[in-house]
C-alpha cells in the first residue's frame, strides 16, 4: 500500500423526521461508488441501517488485521476507522479481537474515556431499541482527543438535500457528505482563506461549503425519538485535548513511568492487534527514538527504517542500531524518485483519496491508482513529540520574544510561522486566521495553559492532526501521541522543553544505550542542510504546469496576491528562489487542483449508483 493513504470509508446519518430506507440506499449507494473506485476491487459494504438514524463502514476483509473494524453482538453494532490501541484501560484484560463490542459499550455509556485510547480513531456505537414501543435506539460517535481520526460533518436541510429531511451525516471522508446528501459541492471562502494563510484547514475549516470539521474530543449522541419520532442530536465537548494538556497533582517522575509504559504498551498492542511486524521509524531526530525505544523495550518483532534524506541522519539512526540491546532489523530507504508524471493527475488522485484534507507538500509524492487491497501493514512513528520540545519556540531567543509580547506575542508568533517569511495571502486571510488563533488559545486557557504552553496546545488540537500526518495513512501510531505523553509534555516547563527533558528521561527508561547517541540537529545558522530532491519550479514538467496555473488559473488570485506571487515566481525560474515560496507554490497547485475535485463530487453526488452497491453485507 503507498504512503499516506486511507482506504476505509465510515459514514454515520441521523435524521429529525423518518427517511424511506431506500433514499437511505441509494445515497449510501453513491458513495460506495465514488471511493470504491479508487481500489482496485470495491470494498465490502457493512450497514446497521434505520429510518432516522444509521451506520455504515466500506472496508476491504483485511486478514492483516485482528481487530474487527465491524463487530456486532448483543444488539450493539460497533464501527471503527482504526484499530484503538490502549483498549485495556478502558475494558480491561479482553483480547484485541472480541475487544470492539465491550469497548463500544463502555465509550457509549462514557464517551470521556476516549481519553484512555490512542489516535487516531473514529468510533460509532449503535445501539438496538430496548423493546416494543420503546426509543427505537441509541447512536454514539467519538473521535479521539487529538482529532487525528478526521471525521467530518454537515448539516442536511430539507431543500437541499436529496433526502428531503433535516438531519446531519458524519464521515471519515469529507467528499462523502454532499455525495450523501446528493448535493453539488461549492469551495468554501473562509476554509481557502485559513488555508491560504496557514497552510491547513485549521478550526473547523475545510474547502467545501457547509461541511465542517469536528473537533478533537467530541462525543455525538443520536437517540431516536419513540412512536415514529427524528433522532434529538446532541453534541458533547469532552475536552480530553485540555484535561490532558491542563495542571496534574502527578510528580513528573511518575509522569514519565507512565508514559514508558504506554510507550511499551502501544508497541505490544500492535503486535497483538496485527499480522504483519510493525514497521517503526528511526530517524536521527528526537521524536521517532521515543517509538523506536519503546518498541526495542517491548521486545516485539518488527522492522526499523531511516529515510536517507538529510545528510547526517542515517549515520545517527545507524548508531542507534549498533548501540541497541537486541539485533535490530534495519532498513536505509532512499528518496522518492520523482516521477515524471502529470501534475494535475497527480493532484486529482490525491484529492480523490484525501478530498484536499492533506499537506499540500502532497504534491512531491505520487498517488498511483487504483489503490492496490493489501493487508494493513502497522507503522510506528514520532508524530506528536513536537509538543514537548517547544515547537514553536525552537531556540531561549524564540521563547523570549514570545514572553515579551505577552498575549498579543502568542498570536503573533503563530501569524509568523503561518507567513513563512512572506504575506503572499490576502489582507483578510490573516485577519481570519488571527482570530481562529486566539479563539483556540482561549479555549486552552480554562486548563490552567498560560504563555509559551498554549502555542503547544495549539499544535496539539490544531496543527497534529493536519499537518503531521498522523492521521493520513491507515494503520500509522505514535508513543508521543499517548494519552501518559502528552500529560507528561504539559507538565514540563517550557525551558525544559528546549532541553528536551521528556525525551531524555523516557530514553533512559526505556533503552538507557541509546542516552549517549545525540539527536540530530540540523544547524540553523549554518547554510540550509542539502535537499535531495528538485524543487518544483526546477522539476521539467512540473514547472511549466505551475507556471500555466500562475499565469492562467482561475482560483488561486481568491487566495494569494497576483503581483508578489507572480514575480517570485520569476525570480524562482531564474534561479533566485527562496525556499519558503515553495510552499505557495505548493497551496495554487493544490487550489486549481480541488476545481476539478469538487466537479468529480457533483458528479458523483448526482449519479445513480450500481444496484449491487447499495446491499449491506
Amino acid at each position: 500500500m503507498p504512503g499516506n493513504v486511507i482506504t476505509e470509508t465510515w459514514l454515520a446519518y441521523a435524521f429529525e423526521r423518518p427517511v424511506a430506507i431506500e433514499r437511505v440506499r441509494a445515497a449510501l449507494g453513491r458513495v460506495g461508488a465514488h471511493y470504491g473506485a479508487q481500489m482496485a476491487e470495491p470494498p465490502l459494504l457493512h450497514a446497521s441501517l434505520g429510518d432516522t438514524d444509521g451506520l455504515a463502514l466500506w472496508r476491504h476483509d483485511d486478514d492483516g488485521s485482528r481487530w474487527p473494524a465491524w463487530a456486532e453482538g448483543d444488539g450493539i453494532v460497533v464501527a471503527s476507522t482504526a484499530a484503538p490501541a490502549g483498549w485495556r484501560r478502558v475494558v480491561g484484560e479482553v483480547g484485541a479481537a472480541e475487544a470492539a463490542v465491550p469497548l463500544g459499550r463502555a465509550l457509549a455509556e462514557r464517551p470521556e474515556r476516549l481519553a484512555d485510547l490512542v489516535p487516531p480513531f473514529v468510533i460509532g456505537i449503535r445501539e438496538a431499541s430496548a423493546g416494543p414501543g420503546a426509543a427505537s435506539g441509541r447512536l454514539t460517535i467519538v473521535n479521539d482527543f487529538a482529532g487525528a481520526g478526521r471525521i467530518y460533518e454537515k448539516r442536511l436541510e430539507p431543500t437541499d438535500s436529496s433526502l428531503g429531511a433535516e438531519g446531519w451525516v458524519w464521515s471519515n471522508r469529507l467528499g462523502a457528505l454532499p455525495i450523501f446528501a446528493g448535493e453539488e459541492p461549492e469551495p468554501d471562502e473562509r476554509g481557502w482563506a485559513l488555508f491560504a494563510a496557514a497552510g491547513w484547514f485549521i478550526a473547523d475549516a475545510t474547502p467545501i461549503r457547509g461541511a465542517s470539521k469536528v473537533a478533537p474530543g467530541t462525543a455525538i449522541l443520536v437517540r431516536a425519538g419513540a412512536g415514529g419520532a427524528g433522532a434529538h442530536i446532541h453534541h458533547h465537548q469532552t475536552r480530553a485535548a485540555g484535561e490532558l494538556a491542563g495542571q496534574h497533582e502527578v510528580y513528573f517522575r511518575g509522569a514519565v513511568d507512565e508514559a514508558a509504559n504506554q510507550a511499551i504498551g502501544l508497541a505490544r498492542d500492535l503486535a497483538e492487534l496485527f499480522a504483519e511486524p510493525p514497521a517503526v521509524d528511526l530517524s536521527g531526530g528526537r521524536d521517532s527514538r521515543i517509538s523506536a525505544a519503546g518498541a526495542v523495550a517491548a521486545n516485539i518483532d518488527c522492522r526499523f527504517s531511516t529515510g536517507d534524506q538529510e545528510p547526517g541522519e542515517v549515520e545517527i539512526a545507524k548508531q542507534l542500531v549498533e548501540t541497541a540491546p537486541r539485533r535490530l532489523e534495519h532498513l536505509v530507504t532512499r528518496p522518492e524518485t520523482d516521477s515524471d508524471d502529470d501534475l494535475r493527475q497527480r493532484v486529482r488522485a490525491i484529492h480523490l483519496v484525501h478530498d484536499g484534507m492533506r499537506n499540500p507538500q502532497e504534491i512531491r509524492r505520487p498517488m498511483p491508482l487504483p489503490l492496490p487491497v493489501e493487508p494493513t501493514r502497522p507503522t510506528i512513528s514520532g508524530h506528536g513529540g513536537e509538543i514537548a520540545h517547544g515547537f514553536y519556540y525552537p531556540s531561549q531567543k524564540k521563547l523570549s520574544e514570545v514572553r515579551e509580547g505577552g498575549e498579543a506575542g502568542l498570536v503573533d508568533r503563530l501569524e509568523q510561522a503561518a507567513r513563512q517569511k512572506h504575506g503572499a495571502a490576502h489582507r483578510g486571510a490573516y485577519r481570519a486566521y488571527r482570530s481562529e488563533v486566539e479563539r483556540a488559545l482561549d479555549q486552552g486557557r480554562p486548563h490552567g495553559l498560560a504563555g509559551a504552553d498554549l502555542l503547544d496546545y495549539f499544535y496539539l488540537v490544531q496543527r497534529l492532526a493536519y499537518r503531521s500526518g498522523l492521521g493520513a495513512r491507515s494503520g500509522r501510531y505514535s508513543a508521543c501521541a499517548t494519552p501518559a505523553f502528552v500529560r507528561a509534555a504539559f507538565d514540563l516547563t517550557p525551558e525544559q522543553r528546549l532541553e528536551g527533558k521528556l525525551h531524555l528521561e523516557l530514553i533512559a527508561r526505556l533503552v538507557p544505550e541509546w542516552s549517549e547517541v545525540p539527536f540530530f540537529e540540523p544547524d540553523d545558522a549554518g547554510p540550509l542542510p542539502e535537499i535531495r530532491r528538485a524543487r518544483i519550479w526546477e522539476k521539467p514538467g512540473h514547472a511549466e504546469t505551475v507556471e500555466e496555473m500562475i499565469a492562467d488559473g482561475k482560483a488561486w488570485p481568491e487566495l494569494f496576491r497576483r503581483r508578489p506571487v507572480r514575480g517570485a515566481w520569476k525570480d524562482a525560474r531564474e534561479g533566485k528562489g527562496h525556499q519558503h515560496w515553495e510552499a505557495i507554490f505548493n497551496r495554487i497547485v493544490w487550489r486549481e487542483g480541488f476545481e476539478e475535485h469538487l466537479r468529480e463530487l457533483g458528479r458523483a453526488a448526482t449519479a445513480e449508483p450500481a444496484g449491487e452497491r447499495l446491499t449491506p453485507a
